[in-house]
């Protein structure tokens, strides 16, 4: 699941400020965690709490306690509304923060029907327009499937079959990729990159080089990559990873180190635990937990 904070505290520095390119600093003076983190962590700390119920009133106060906790986190108008309010009641969002704080619940699921169950119950919270649904369903399934050991051409069929075109080219998403943050606009795009991605390093640089809302982007296709290419039981995925050189493994685990250290030692805490309980099949070969 750290692949998903991790893609979110590297493409905040580029959010606002598009490159275009695959030739960027990873960390700068702008890198932070942002409310992708923040909202992935709070659902990760409600399966922590009720790991076999599904509790709204639950789910409702840790979404709302965490966040508000981290008010500057950098949330949309409406979320942020709806934070302040004492409303329980979703606002039909079709905004990319559906899918870009689902991938927990490809971890805690047994099966395909239940990843979707659960997909729905985090989303529908607040996102509860169909597009909305759509864009968390399509990237916790894609996360689950990985997680037993899909492939790439399985993913690739299995969301065009049942969710969105991937008909792309990366040359035209790095001209002409505006900021978008609606799911339907920003889902396939990130499962586009992730599929035509080398490696790990690789998907995410596909992903901040095409501009756009860089931070949610880079959440989803790299929690896809970890699912995909640090995942033991990925037998496509992991070969490559272990294929790198020495060097390049070493990158990986500077890379998901350093960008974890911008979270504060309770959010780091929460994806530590989440990652020991649920994560075993990620290797943690590739990660540092901070000490803070």
């Amino acid at each position: 699941m750290f692949g998903a904070l991790v893609g979110d505290i590297i493409g905040s520095a580029y959010e606002f400020n598009n490159v275009k390119t695959k030739e960027f600093s990873f960390f700068n003076h702008e890198t932070r965690f942002t409310d992708d983190s923040v909202l992935t962590l709070a659902i990760s700390s409600y399966f922590l709490k009720f790991p076999d119920e599904l509790n709204r009133d639950e789910l409702l106060k840790i979404i709302k306690n965490t966040t508000r906790k981290y008010i500057n986190a950098g949330y949309g108008p409406s979320f942020l509304r709806w934070i302040n309010s004492e409303s329980s009641l979703p606002y039909n969002s079709y905004g990319n923060g559906a899918a870009m704080r689902v991938s927990p619940v490809s971890y805690i699921s047994k099966s395909l029907d239940e990843t979707i169950l659960l997909s729905d119950f985090v989303t529908s919270i607040t996102h509860n327009h169909p597009e909305g649904i759509k864009g968390a369903r399509c990237i916790a399934v894609s996360i689950y499937l990985l997680l037993q050991g899909a492939s790439k051409r399985e993913i690739k069929e299995y969301v065009q079959n049942n969710f969105y075109s991937l008909d792309f080219d990366y040359s035209d998403l790095v001209q002409n990729y505006k900021f978008e943050i609606s799911c339907q606009k920003s889902v396939p795009q990130a499962i586009y990159l992730f599929l035509i991605s080398d490696n790990y390093i690789d998907a995410l640089k596909n992903a901040i080089s095409i501009g756009g809302d860089s931070d949610t982007i880079s959440d989803m296709v790299l929690a896809l990559s970890e699912s995909y290419y640090l995942n033991k039981n990925n037998k496509e995925g992991y070969s490559i990873t272990k294929a790198l050189s020495i060097e390049n493994k070493q990158e990986m685990i500077d890379l998901n180190s350093k960008a974890l250290s911008y979270l504060t030692k309770d959010l780091s805490e929460i994806c530590r635990v989440f990652d020991e309980k649920y994560a075993l099949m990620i290797d943690k070969e590739f990660i540092n937990y901070p000490n803070k």
